[in-house]
């Protein structure tokens, strides 16, 4: 059987298991109420926003920044070297930017405006404009149309509102700032804006204010020159009194003298050397004999020239043997020595004074030079206020006259009509804002949808061969009595329809499963009410007696809710439990539908049958219903309201789980599968009942 019941379901599983075209069609023609009704919803919710919110208007202004005092990065007013250093012009008109959305001129613009001229429209007379403090003054109805945060003076409320619809933003490339205010009336709108540019003017002017007033660089500058006068007197006596007015050529002299007297003491001392020299080697001479002194005398380093020493030579010859001459030379270079000495130490003191001269001067020089810097310096400072001064007196001026690096290039203008509401921008909008969301809505309840819609998802999730897929059955609300004439209806044209639906289901029920295991009673069952389960066992049960000439049984168990009997306008008497109660014949309480081999029963006409159906009574008797009839189909009541069904389930050939397309959760379907099989119940598999196909037909043909 489970061999059969997978070659039955075989098509199905040869589906694969991914997205189409057709399926996302699916997925928007079932839920396209859905689809409408967000769209309906969100088109007017639009509409009516954009009919009914206030018109906005925008007033539009141009400035531009210049390149002006304000550009250096250090006051001009203020005293010391200045650098060459100038702001960004990037950072400069972004510092302008932040002047312009600062708060302090908001609140000016809202005093001089009026704050009840900002939330009031067009064709309405303001109320009168409260004080700058008045903030708690008129708010009531205001606040209730605006629906503004509670705990705000109205003014401040007026502020928030004007810098929350001022933008403010740089043309790009350029140095021009474009401001736009958007206001519920275009004649405040422009005076608010022309009223921010007269005060951010002022302001601008008041922050780029020279820090330092003239007077005190006039101040400073007259200090300094008290000051100033007083060292440069006195350098002028130091020079005076020193001589102080060529320090450089007085030391190059100095500096000249000490190296003259150094060069005539290395002179003298050398001579000094040399006459020691020449007295020794005179006194060794005075001590040897005649031949000797005069190879001595010869061997002196006095150097005599050849005719003085020819002339004396014979005189010196003479004196040789006493040795007068040496004395006498000796007495000349002791003579000499004592000459040169006393010269050097004339020179040396000499040179002591020069040196003591140039330390003065040295001394005197570093002196000279404290003054000369600090009159310089003085000189540099006196400039720099000077100079501050003017420029002091210059920035005052411009600033009495208003002057300054910003200028206007366009006044706010007049608006010619409201920029917003958008009328058909937002309408646009909403219309698709509410298709792609209206998709949107539709996909996201198809994903948290665990409903059963297709073959597929039964057989993927459940692992359930599906038998058949059927949609809604139309049957006549009250059966027309019909006979088994041989024929396959008495009026095929009203039950043709249904007929071909339910043929698939009766060839894989019977042909396959049943024949190969002998089956023939057949139970139905539900997971929820009004999933069709009854319809379809009935409708089913008719076809197998009336077209296939089977005789049918069917048994309505649900006790609760017969409606079988009900349906075919018969009246039961007793029910398969009242006939085993009586000891009577079954066929009391078997019910033949005219003269067809359709018979119907109910297994109670009030009890609960669950005692009934565990007895061996019972068993005895349903077996002797099976082999009087060829099929006995089992109409079971929904397992979520009755466990009726589940009692019987494990004493039939097999079960069939209707499942309602759209409507059943596969987890109720997979709890009451794992049921029947703790009840050792068979199950053949599943039918889809009252699927629905939501594609038109037109658009269908063309997606095969």
């Amino acid at each position: 059987m489970e061999r059969s019941v997978a070659q039955a379901s075989k098509p199905n599983l040869q589906r694969k298991d991914k997205t189409s075209l057709r399926d996302f069609l699916n997925v928007i023609f079932r839920h396209k109420r859905k689809i409408c009704i967000f769209f309906v919803v969100v088109v007017l919710a639009v509409t009516i926003w954009t009919y009914l919110t206030a018109k906005v208007y925008q007033s539009n202004a141009k400035i531009l920044i210049l390149i002006g005092r304000e550009s250096v990065s250090v006051d001009p007013s203020v005293v010391g070297p200045t650098t060459g250093l100038t702001q960004s012009r990037e950072n400069q008109v972004n510092s302008e930017l932040v002047i312009i959305r600062s708060r302090i001129l908001a609140e000016k613009v809202v005093d001089k405006i009026g704050v009840e001229n900002f939330f009031k429209k067009p064709g309405e007379t303001p109320s009168p404009s409260p004080s700058a403090g008045g903030g708690n003054q008129a708010e009531g109805g205001v606040l209730v149309s605006l629906d503004l945060t509670p705990g705000l003076t109205l003014r401040e409320k007026a502020i928030n509102h004007f810098m929350k619809n001022l933008y403010v933003e740089v043309e790009r490339k350029s140095h021009i700032i474009n401001l736009n205010y958007d206001g519920f009336d275009p004649q405040v709108a422009q005076n608010a804006l022309n009223s921010l540019l007269d005060f951010y003017l002022q302001y601008h002017i008041t922050v780029h204010r020279t820090q330092v007033s003239p007077q005190f660089f006039e101040d400073q500058a007259k200090n300094l020159t008290k000051t100033l006068n007083g060292k440069e007197e006195e350098l002028e006596k130091m020079q005076n009194e020193f001589g102080l007015f060529s320090v450089l050529d007085q030391k190059k002299e100095l500096i000249a003298a000490i190296a003259g007297l150094q060069a005539e003491i290395s002179g003298a001392t050398s001579e000094i050397r040399s006459s020691q020299a020449r007295i020794a080697s005179l006194q060794m001479l005075l001590k040897g004999t005649g031949p000797v002194r005069m190879n001595g005398l010869q061997s002196l380093p006095l150097r005599l020239e050849t005719e003085t020493y020819q002339s004396i030579h014979a005189q010196i010859q003479g004196d040789l043997s006493s040795g007068t001459f040496f004395q006498l030379q000796i007495a000349n270079e002791i003579t000499r020595q004592e000459s040169l000495a006393a010269r050097v130490n004339s020179l040396n003191e000499e040179l002591a004074g020069r040196r003591q001269e140039l330390a003065t001067l040295a001394s005197r020089e570093i002196l000279l030079q404290r003054l000369q810097r600090e009159v310089e310096i003085l000189n540099g400072e006196y400039r720099e206020y000077r100079n501050g001064l003017q420029r002091a007196k210059i920035s005052t001026a411009l600033d009495i006259d208003s002057i300054s690096n910003v200028s206007i290039v366009q006044r706010a203008t007049a608006p010619i009509g409201p920029i917003r509401p958008k009328k058909i921008f937002n309408i646009l909008m909403g219309i698709l804002c509410g298709l792609l969301g209206g998709i949107l809505l539709a996909f996201f309840i198809e994903y948290i949808d665990d409903s059963m819609k297709t073959n597929t998802e039964i057989t993927k999730r459940l692992n359930l061969p599906v038998l058949a897929s059927l949609g809604s059955l139309r049957v006549p609300a009250k059966f027309d009595a019909l006979q088994d004439t041989g024929k396959e209806t008495q009026e095929p044209s009203r039950y043709t329809g249904i007929e071909d639906k339910l043929i698939p289901l009766y060839h894989n029920l019977s042909s396959e499963l049943l024949e190969e295991r002998k089956g023939k009673t057949i139970q139905f069952i539900g997971c929820n009410p009004g999933e069709g389960a009854s319809t379809l066992i009935r409708e089913f049960a008719k076809l197998t007696a009336l077209r296939f000439h089977k005789k049918t049984l069917l048994l309505d168990i649900n006790v609760k809710k017969a409606t079988q009997c009900k349906y075919f306008g018969i009246e039961a008497e007793k029910g398969i439990k009242e006939a085993i109660d009586e000891g009577a014949d079954l066929q009391n309480a078997l019910n033949q539908v005219g003269d067809s081999s359709l018979y119907i029963s109910q297994i109670s006409l009030s009890a609960s049958p669950s005692a009934l159906l565990d007895s061996p009574e019972f068993n005895e008797r349903f077996k002797e219903l099976k082999d009087d009839f060829d099929y006995i189909f089992i109409d079971s009541p929904p397992s979520v309201t009755s466990p009726d069904g589940m009692a019987l389930c494990r004493k039939v050939d097999g079960a069939v789980i209707v499942i309602e397309a759209e409507k059943t959760r596969w987890q109720v379907v997979a709890n009451l599968i794992e049921t029947i099989k703790k009840q050792q119940g068979v199950i053949f598999g599943s039918v889809l009942n009252k699927m629905q196909f939501h594609i038109p037909r037109f658009i269908y043909k063309r997606l095969l």
